[in-house]
């Protein structure tokens, strides 16, 4: 998939983990291209899942290294969903990522992110505030409409606190 000649609405997952939403989302939304980025290569043990999607694109690496590599406006939606909230020096979203994600996304595009910890949660919100967003309200992934869980991961499976962040760029 070449981002300069893809489709018209690309969604990129950060940390896809086992994968679970991009290969939903493939199959719901085949006119759609869907890149994840994951530092875990363990992660990638379900890769022959989504390898017959053509829609599909998984990369290996630090998204904080990654995402510059995506052409500016070029992203529709989002995804992050319970980043690793580890110690404050080793937290991937930080001011700085928020821009660069910023401008990675088309006009209008979408930042959704979930976490369990309310610490972290103050201070990603205190970055998003920091740059020119209008806050959404949190709104479920189409096919889950029913589901008790948001987006159906083993994070959102094992943590009862949530915290949810949807913003789009002005």
């Amino acid at each position: 998939m070449n981002l300069k000649e893809s489709c018209d609405f690309v969604e990129l997952e950060i940390g896809f983990g086992y994968s679970c939403i991009l290969y939903r989302l493939a199959d719901i939304y085949p006119n759609r291209n869907f890149i994840g980025i994951e530092m875990e290569y363990s992660c990638f043990k379900y890769y022959d899942r989504l390898i017959r999607y053509k829609n599909v694109k998984l990369i290996h690496g630090d998204a904080r290294e990654k995402i510059k590599e995506i052409p500016t406006n070029s992203i529709s939606r989002i995804h992050i969903y319970f980043p690793s909230p580890g110690p404050q020096y080793k937290r991937y979203i930080t001011n700085d990522f928020i821009i660069n994600l910023y401008s990675i996304l088309k006009k209008g595009g979408i930042l959704k992110i979930v976490t369990d910890r309310l610490d972290y949660f103050n201070e990603i919100q205190l970055f998003v505030n920091n740059y020119r967003w209008t806050h959404l309200q949190w709104q479920d992934l189409p096919y889950l409409q029913n589901s008790s869980l948001l987006v159906d991961t083993e994070c959102e499976k094992m943590y009862t606190a949530k915290y949810y962040l949807e913003c789009k760029k002005n």
